[in-house]
């Protein structure tokens, strides 16, 4: 069982891609002896061809349709998936050389029938006119929401000043202070004003007398 592992499993593994690509290449060149009649077949189908071309290439991703316009290797290594499925599009509508790719695209993968598929798609993009080329397709307009704006009043704090006023009034019996202590509330309906009177006396014996 070893020596299965290590040696005769690695060298089917190497053998198979080999296989593989012998094979690819046979299908490149029954493709390549097909040239003549797909030009051929092009050519007579042009009109009947060019709307279901359209047709398939329209709704297309902008990546899918810059590889139908320029068929790169590393584009449609990238992009194998779709490419296939692009060639089973065109193999529906009975694109001239789109079956064969197909096929061959489906066994191999793309890149190693890469003959074949840029051939295919380079024909067909040669149906596609240039306004629909550079058409783009409009940009829908974001619905539209409809907002409402509350505005809520919130009303002010109430603003307070304090002024003291102080008046001294000489007597016979000693000096009295008069004391005004003035609070003025200010609010948006009113003002509100509050005094508070203290009157303080001081006599010759130095007795306090105070009165509100």
């Amino acid at each position: 069982m070893s020596y299965w592992k290590s040696k005769v499993l690695p060298r089917i593994k190497k053998l198979l891609p080999g296989k593989k690509k012998a094979a690819a290449a046979e299908a490149c060149k029954s493709f390549e002896a097909s040239k003549e009649s797909i030009e051929k077949e092009l050519e007579e189908k042009k009109e009947e061809l060019q709307p279901k071309v359209i047709e398939v290439y329209t709704p297309l991703d902008a990546e899918i349709k810059t590889i139908v316009k320029n068929p790169t290797e590393v584009a449609i290594k990238k992009q194998a998936q779709p490419v296939k499925k692009l060639l089973e599009e065109l193999t529906k509508i009975e694109f001239p050389g789109a079956s064969m790719a197909s096929e061959a695209a489906g066994k191999y993968g793309p890149v190693l029938v890469l003959g074949p598929v840029t051939y295919v798609l380079q024909k067909a993009y040669t149906f596609i006119p240039e306004d629909v080329e550079e058409a783009t397709p409009p940009v829908e307009a974001a619905p539209s929401i409809d907002t409402k704006t509350e505005t809520e009043t919130v009303p002010a704090e109430p603003e307070t000043t304090v002024t003291t006023v102080v008046e001294e009034t000489k007597t016979e019996e000693g000096f009295v202070e008069k004391v005004e202590k003035i609070e003025e509330t200010k609010t948006e309906e009113e003002v509100v004003v509050k005094v508070e009177t203290i009157e303080e006396t001081k006599a010759d014996d130095g007795k306090t007398v105070v009165a509100i």
